[in-house]
């Protein structure tokens, strides 16, 4: 009996110091920036090099959590002076984001168009953790439904996220901030926000698209300048230049152009 109240004491002890160990210490960990208040993003694993749960088997990558298969083909690799080093790889990522626009260039006007997520299996060639192709070599931006209100086959119109969709795709709002979406190697994306808040100059200030860029992800401390190289059309429309830096002594330039797609010819340049 002694020792089953000695092991109750012992145990009532830890239960006390946990209890005063979240009391004293919650308050300040809940003020940390880095601690996100919707942490759905945290389980939203599609790739390989963010992810806290995957296991490695040579080239083949299994993630614990979700089962997702990523594989990781090395093609090139070069060592460059100091820590600068150049690696090029083919990638398969069984669940790369898609988006899926139902519906035709009419209905443009006047309204925002319908987008739906779909997770699809797609092949990507990364340079140093970022895609620069992807063996999806779509020709059209509408997924039109036929008659009976169903898209079928070739219809799909697959569109990756970061690859084919790198922006919000209109104007901002009030209380709206601008997002870059780039495309990394393992086919997963990330979201680029601009440091400063709303804007809060209307919609076609300058400075609403432009400036310094964050990561918006955990334990990624990766940033981004972003600045124009058109100025003859509206801010929402202008193409601009992002100089991604991640930690490893690179930047990576990205340059935005207006796509011209089969079926949506109104991206034209206007300068």
């Amino acid at each position: 009996m002694d020792t089953i109240i000695t092991e109750l004491k012992r145990y009532f002890s830890l239960v006390n110091f946990a209890l005063c160990f979240i009391i004293f210490f919650a308050p300040s960990l809940l003020s940390q920036p880095n601690i996100p208040l919707d942490v759905s993003g945290m389980f939203n694993e599609r790739g390989f090099l963010k992810s806290g749960s995957v296991s490695p088997d040579e080239g083949e990558m299994i993630n614990n959590f979700n089962g997702n298969l990523c594989y990781t083909f090395p093609m090139y690799s070069l060592k460059g002076p100091g820590d600068i080093h150049l690696d090029l790889s083919l990638n398969y990522n069984g669940s790369v984001n898609y988006q899926v626009i139902p519906a035709a260039n009419s209905l443009l006007t006047g309204n925002s168009l319908p987008r739906h997520n779909v997770s699809a299996p797609g092949w990507i060639l990364s340079l140093n953790g970022m895609a620069v192709q992807m063996l999806n070599f779509e020709t059209n931006f509408f997924s039109v439904p036929n008659s009976g209100d169903s898209i079928v086959n070739s219809g799909v119109r697959m569109l990756a996220m970061g690859y084919h969709l790198t922006d919000n795709l209109r104007s901002l709002e009030s209380g709206m901030r601008d997002v870059i979406i780039l495309m990394r190697g393992d086919g997963s994306a990330m979201y680029l926000k601009r440091i400063e808040s709303s804007c809060s100059f209307g919609i076609n200030y300058d400075g609403c698209y432009i400036g310094d860029y964050y990561v918006d992800g955990l334990d990624d401390y990766s940033r981004a300048r972003v600045e124009f190289i058109e100025y003859s059309t509206q801010p929402a429309y202008r193409n601009r230049r992002v100089s991604f830096m991640k930690g490893d002594g690179l930047t990576y330039v990205y340059e935005e152009y207006k796509n011209q797609y089969a079926d949506f010819t109104y991206n034209i340049d206007l300068s």
